[in-house]
C-alpha cells in the first residue's frame, strides 16, 4: 500500500463493518475470499458494492488494482462524501452556512476557504487526513517558531478542531496516569482551540460588516460578540464551535411562540395590534404575573422566571452576552433591548427601534410618517418592561440635567448597537480588572489577567480602533491577539 494511503485510513471510518467479500457473497459471487473478484460485475454494480467497504478495504483495492484506482477516486464520490461526513461530522453543519463560506473564499479569509466542496470528495477526504496527521507536530512547532506555526494552525481553523480536541483528551489521560504536572500539549492545545474560536468569531464579525452582506438582524451581531467568548473549556464539551447559537435562536423562537399563542387565545387575528404585542411581550418577559391559565396555576407555577435588569452585579460582562442573558434572565439595558426586539419581530414581523437616550437604552415602536412625535410609545426593558410615553423619555433626559431634543429618540442603527455592546464589555472588563488589582487576594490576579487579555483583542471589533486589520495574516500577528491573549 502506498505510504500516503496507509497514513490516510489509520484511525479512519469504522462505521461500516461489512467487507467487500461479504457483500459479494450476498450478491452471489463464488469467490468471496478475494475482493478483487468483484471485477466480474458491471462497473455500476461494483460501485454499489464498494459503498459497503470500509476505508482499509477501499485503499487496499486502490493500491493493488489499476481499475479500482480510477473507480475509487473518481466514480464513487458519494462513498467518500459519506466517509468524510462520518469522520468529520461537524463539516455538515459548517457547509450549511454557505453565505459565510462564500464570503471567506471570495475575500481570501482562510478559515472557511474549504467549506465549498464541489464533487471532489476523495481529494477532500485525503486533504483532511493529511491535516489530521500533521496537527501534533505543528503543536510542538509552537515552541520554536511561534508566529508562523500559530498562523498556520489558525488558518486551518475548524478543520483541525476535532483533532486538537482528541490530542488534548489523550494527553490528559496520560498526564493523569503518569502524574505529570503542567503538560505542554494541554496548555498549548487550549490556546489553539480558544484562538480558533475567536478567529472564527472575528471572521463572522467582518462578514456582518461587509457592504455586500444582506441586512442582518440586531441579534445577529449580539450572537457574534458572544461567540468571541467561547474558550477551550466550552469547545471541549461541544460537538463543534459555537453550537449554542442554535439554542439561542430556539429560545427566542420559543418565547415568541408563547406570546403568539396567548394573543391567539385572546381572539386577536394577524397582524396583531401593535399595542397588544407590546403589552403581552412586556408582560410575559418582565413580570411574574402574566396570567395565562393554560400555562400556570394561580400561584404562577410553571411560569419561567422573568427577565430583569441586573442592578446587583451591573458590571459583570455576562450581562452583555446574549446567550448568558437568555440563560440567567438578567442583563443591562442594551442586551435586554436586543432580546426584546428579537422576540417582537418574531411575534409580528415589526423591527422595533432601539433608542439611545442619554445614559439609558429603551425600545420604541417604529415611527409612522404623519404621526406627531408625542404619540410614540416606548418600552424600558431594564425596568420590568415598563411602557413609556414621549414625556417619560423627556423626564429621563431631564434627570441627566440635559435639554431634550427630538433626535434623542431617533433609532440607533444595528452596527451602532453592536459598537455600544463592545464598549460596554471592554468597560466591564476594565472595571473588574481594576477592582481585582486592588485586591490583595493572590487568586484574584489570575482573574484580573483574564479580563485584561480579553479586553485587548475586543478592541479590534471597534470601528474606530486604529489597529484594525484587513486580512487574516495581519490578524494573527496583531498586538494582543496571538497567542498571548488566550
Amino acid at each position: 500500500m502506498k505510504r500516503r494511503d496507509r497514513r490516510a485510513f489509520i484511525g479512519g471510518d469504522t462505521a461500516s463493518k461489512m467487507s467487500v467479500a461479504a457483500v459479494v457473497d450476498i450478491v452471489g459471487s463464488e469467490a468471496t475470499n478475494d475482493p478483487n473478484n468483484i471485477n466480474s460485475f458491471p462497473t455500476e454494480i461494483q460501485k454499489q458494492i464498494l459503498q459497503y467497504a470500509d476505508c482499509s478495504t477501499l485503499f487496499n483495492l486502490r493500491a493493488t488494482n489499476r481499475n479500482y484506482n480510477n473507480i475509487i477516486t473518481n466514480d464513487v464520490q458519494d462513498v467518500w462524501k459519506a466517509r468524510h461526513d462520518i469522520r468529520w461530522p461537524n463539516s455538515k453543519r459548517r457547509r450549511q452556512g454557505q453565505d459565510i463560506a462564500e464570503w471567506s473564499r471570495d475575500n481570501n479569509w482562510k478559515l472557511h476557504a474549504q467549506d465549498i466542496i464541489d464533487e471532489k470528495w476523495f481529494q477532500e477526504f485525503m486533504r483532511r487526513c493529511r491535516l489530521d496527521d500533521g496537527v501534533l507536530d505543528r503543536l510542538y512547532d509552537l515552541e520554536s517558531e511561534i508566529e508562523m506555526a500559530w498562523y498556520s494552525l489558525m488558518a486551518d481553523g475548524e478543520d483541525i478542531v476535532d483533532r486538537v480536541k482528541l490530542i488534548i483528551r489523550q494527553h490528559q489521560i496520560i498526564r493523569q496516569h503518569q502524574s505529570i504536572v503542567g503538560y505542554y500539549l494541554d496548555d498549548v492545545g487550549d490556546k489553539v482551540l480558544t484562538g480558533i474560536s475567536r478567529c472564527v468569531a472575528y471572521q463572522h464579525w467582518r462578514y456582518l460588516h461587509d457592504p455586500d452582506t444582506p441586512p442582518q438582524t440586531v441579534e445577529a451581531g449580539a450572537i457574534v460578540i458572544a461567540k468571541f467568548y467561547e474558550d477551550c473549556s466550552v469547545v471541549m464539551k461541544a460537538e463543534g464551535l459555537h453550537c449554542w447559537e442554535t439554542e439561542v435562536q430556539h429560545d427566542l423562537d420559543k418565547l415568541a411562540q408563547v406570546i403568539k399563542d396567548r394573543l391567539d387565545q385572546l381572539g386577536y387575528d394577524t397582524p396583531y395590534p401593535m399595542c397588544e404585542v407590546i403589552t403581552h411581550t412586556a408582560g410575559y418577559l418582565f413580570t411574574s404575573h402574566y396570567m395565562n391559565p393554560n400555562l400556570m396555576d394561580e400561584d404562577g407555577y410553571g411560569l419561567p422566571a422573568p427577565f430583569r435588569g441586573n442592578t446587583n452585579d451591573y458590571y459583570n460582562h455576562t450581562n452583555s452576552l446574549i446567550n448568558h442573558c437568555l440563560r440567567n434572565k438578567t442583563g443591562i439595558p442594551i442586551s435586554l433591548a436586543v432580546i426584546y426586539c428579537a422576540i417582537v419581530r418574531r411575534v409580528c414581523g415589526v423591527d422595533m427601534d432601539i433608542i439611545g437616550l442619554p445614559g439609558h437604552i429603551v425600545v420604541g415602536v417604529p415611527f409612522n410618517e404623519g404621526d406627531p412625535p408625542s404619540s410614540r410609545v416606548f418600552v424600558d426593558p431594564f425596568h420590568n418592561g415598563r411602557v413609556l410615553s414621549y414625556s417619560d423619555c423627556q423626564d429621563i433626559v431631564a434627570r441627566y440635567n440635559m435639554t431634550f431634543r427630538e433626535e434623542m429618540v431617533q433609532p440607533i442603527p444595528n452596527d451602532h448597537v453592536w459598537q455600544r455592546m463592545i464598549r460596554n464589555l471592554i468597560h466591564s472588563h476594565s472595571m473588574q480588572a481594576l477592582a481585582e488589582d486592588n485586591n490583595d487576594n493572590g487568586g484574584a490576579l489570575e482573574t484580573s489577567n483574564h479580563d485584561w487579555k480579553i479586553a485587548m483583542p475586543l478592541r479590534f471589533l471597534l470601528s474606530d480602533y486604529e489597529a484594525r486589520v484587513e486580512n487574516f495574516r495581519d490578524l494573527t500577528a496583531a498586538p494582543g491577539w496571538c497567542p498571548k491573549f488566550c
